[in-house]
């Protein structure tokens, strides 16, 4: 085991093949060892705070990213239901004017026939009223 010499070793230290034989560069390595644990231990915490931070805001990105896909999504959905509604209206809109012309054609012949019947009427009771004054008048 090779020894670790540094400024803290003692001259008993130094002259042994052990990394440390007494209580003070004993207690100086850990010393040592407890100052670069605690910088390791600062080093590991400021880097999980930045992946911490990398990972929220990727996170969000992605939220947002659904969120447009989704909302992109019903967008579409929405646009095709309105091309659809638009190609019923356009249909019905031409029942409706196809209905609407056929009632303007019937209504137009109904009343021509009303006419027709009336006037038919007419000549027929002015005629019976004509005949009946003469039928009257050969009474008198």
């Amino acid at each position: 085991m090779a020894s670790r010499r540094g400024s803290s070793s003692c001259a008993l230290c130094e002259g042994s093949n052990l990394p440390s034989c007494c209580t003070a560069c004993v207690n100086a390595r850990l010393v040592e060892y407890h100052a670069r644990l605690r910088m390791m231990r600062s080093l590991r915490d400021s880097l999980q705070a930045r992946i911490a931070a990398r990972l929220e805001a990727k996170s969000e990105v992605d939220e947002q990213r659904i969120w447009r896909v989704s909302k992109t999504q019903d967008i579409m959905e929405l646009r095709d239901r309105l091309t659809e509604l638009k190609g019923k209206t356009v249909i019905e809109k031409t029942k409706v004017q196809q209905s609407s012309s056929d009632l303007k054609a019937q209504t137009a012949s109904l009343n021509l026939a009303y006419v027709t019947v009336y006037m038919g009427t007419r000549a027929t009771s002015e005629t019976v009223n004509q005949n009946h004054k003469i039928g009257r008048m050969v009474y008198l």
